[in-house]
C-alpha cells in the first residue's frame, strides 16, 4: 500500500498545483485519504444512506466537515 499511498499523494500535488482540473477518484481503501487529502468525500457505506464530507473553502484545511452537494 506504500505505493498507493505515494501515487495519492503525487496525485494530489499535480492536481492542487493547476487550475481548472477535477480528479475523481474511488476505492474502498481508506487509508489513501491522508495521502489524497479531499475536498469532497462521499462515502457510501453498505445499505441506505450517504455522507458527504467537504473541506472548508477558507484557509482552513485542517480537515473535512459534514455538509451536502451544492
Amino acid at each position: 500500500r506504500l505505493s498507493a499511498a505515494m501515487i495519492a499523494r503525487n496525485i494530489r500535488k499535480w492536481v492542487s498545483g493547476r487550475r481548472n482540473i477535477l480528479f475523481i477518484a474511488a476505492t474502498t481503501h481508506d487509508d489513501l485519504l491522508e495521502a489524497l487529502q479531499p475536498d469532497l468525500l462521499i462515502y457510501k457505506p453498505l445499505g441506505d444512506g450517504i455522507e458527504v464530507l467537504r473541506r472548508p473553502v477558507s484557509g482552513n484545511s485542517a480537515g473535512l466537515v459534514e455538509g451536502g452537494a451544492e
